[in-house]
Formats: structure tokens, sequence, C-alpha cells
């Protein structure tokens, strides 16, 4: 009952809530019962996305580098410290990179951070190569 509380509290305090099968979470996602994507129904890959001040902020801290090599280290120390993004998010920080390979390393990497996973395969338009685009979807349906 105290967790439930405490849940209800931040709800109120937050004012927006999401709910999840709680089991479910992680490796594989939960089932969005009600959450912060509107009209997403699919499994969850992590809690509630970074809010827009916040990405934004990310996005032009790994835009200020200009080396890939470089934003890659920067967002992969700093995007696990931030949480959550949703699949819209990532796409627009895919595209700092002009790589198929930075490209690919960054999605490989970000799914794990991305709260609407089964949106994910939608981002196979990021890679101009056919051959890219086919890797791309099925690494996401053997996920």
């Amino acid at each position: 009952m105290r967790i439930f509380l405490t849940f209800f509290s931040l709800c109120l305090i937050m004012a927006s809530c999401i709910v999840v099968d709680p089991s479910a979470i992680g490796n594989g996602g939960g089932v969005v019962l009600g959450g912060p994507v509107p009209g997403y129904t699919g499994r969850v890959g992590c809690n509630a996305p970074i809010t827009n001040n916040q990405f934004q902020r990310t996005r032009q801290n790994l835009a200020s580098y200009s080396s890939s090599f470089d934003r890659m280290d920067v967002a992969k120390a700093q995007i696990p410290r931030e949480g959550c993004y949703t699949v819209s998010q990532i796409r627009q920080l895919v595209t700092l990179w002009s790589s198929s390979f930075d490209r690919e390393e960054f999605l490989h990497f970000a799914y794990d951070y991305t709260y609407d996973i089964d949106n994910y395969v939608d981002l196979q338009d990021v890679f101009t190569s056919s051959i890219d685009r086919k890797e791309f979807v099925e690494w996401c349906y053997n996920r």
C-alpha cells in the first residue's frame, strides 16, 4: 500500500503517469496501459521518456562535438545517466552521425534506452542502403 501511495503521490506531483506491467520491464519490455507516447500500445523498454527540455540539452551537447568518435563516446556516457527516450527522440539524435556504420552503432546502443521499442524498426529509414535497412530490420526483430 505504501508503494502505491508513493507512486500515486509522484503521479500527482509530476502530473503524468504511465502504467505498465512491472514484471515485463527491461529485456523484452512490458505492455503500455497508458503512457507518454499518444496512441502507443506496444512493449516498453524503459520508464517514461525524458522531457523535451532535457532532450534538447542532450542534442545540443552532442551536436557540439565535431568528431563522430567523440560524439559517440559522450552519447554512451550521457544517455544512460539521463534515462529513457522515445523513437522520435532517437531519430533526431541519430542524424548527428553521417555514416551508416556510426548510425548503426548508435542505434544498437540506444535501443536499451528507448521507451516505445516496438516502434524502433521504423528507424530503418535513417539508412540509405537497402542492405543496411534490411540488416537493421532483422536486428530489431531478433531483439
